[in-house]
């Protein structure tokens, strides 16, 4: 009989304890040029689609700090209040500890208290994420990576993250929930006769 060993991979970055609250990694906002109607940032303006640059050199220390605690939702980017967050059925969880900077993108946890929310994000329903803030928008025409942009954010300010289905963020599909199965230091013992 041989004794063989090899390398398997086991788990994800998914963590549910044992009351069945998730906590999981996430993206939830990156640096570059993104569409939006004009008439999100400039009252009575019309709905024409312009392009956005958001700078890196925005994920400040105050910009990072402005987002621990805050709503982790679903439905639609409805801005978080006293009056609303706990009442109003779309809060599932909150950003859980610290968010960082890296490589041109925010990073955090998420902490999942809802059952159903955790369902949709273990079976794949709701994958991507947008992030709710306030920021200030300068008309500014510019080129990032070779995108023209017609204005500039700058001091952001995080409300909430929402979560959704595949292909529906602003920012593209690697500003989502992050779920990578990682190879472990384990062995799987394999008795061969």
């Amino acid at each position: 009989m041989e004794l063989h060993t090899a390398k398997v991979k086991i788990g994800n970055k998914f963590n549910i304890d044992e009351d069945g609250i998730m906590t999981v990694n996430a993206c939830i906002l990156k640096t570059g040029v993104f569409p939006y109607l004009e008439s999100e940032f400039i009252e009575g303006a019309t709905n024409e689609q312009v392009p956005v640059f958001i700078p890196e050199e925005e994920f400040t220390q105050a910009a990072l700090e402005s987002g621990e605690g805050r709503d982790v939702i679903v439905g639609d980017h409805i801005w978080r209040t006293a009056e609303n967050s706990m009442h109003d059925g779309h809060t599932v969880g909150s950003i859980a500890g610290v968010l960082h900077s890296e490589n041109g993108k925010i990073f955090c946890k998420l902490r999942i208290d809802d059952k159903d929310t955790v369902d949709k994000v273990l079976a794949k329903e709701l994958v991507e994420i947008s992030a709710g803030y306030r920021a200030d928008f300068q008309q500014e025409d510019g080129i990032y990576n070779g995108t023209p942009y017609k204005y500039r954010q700058g001091n952001i300010v995080f409300n909430h993250v929402l979560l959704l289905p595949v292909g529906e963020g602003r920012c593209g599909s690697d500003v989502k929930v992050i779920n990578k199965k990682q190879i472990h230091k384990k062995y799987l013992l394999i008795l061969l006769s």
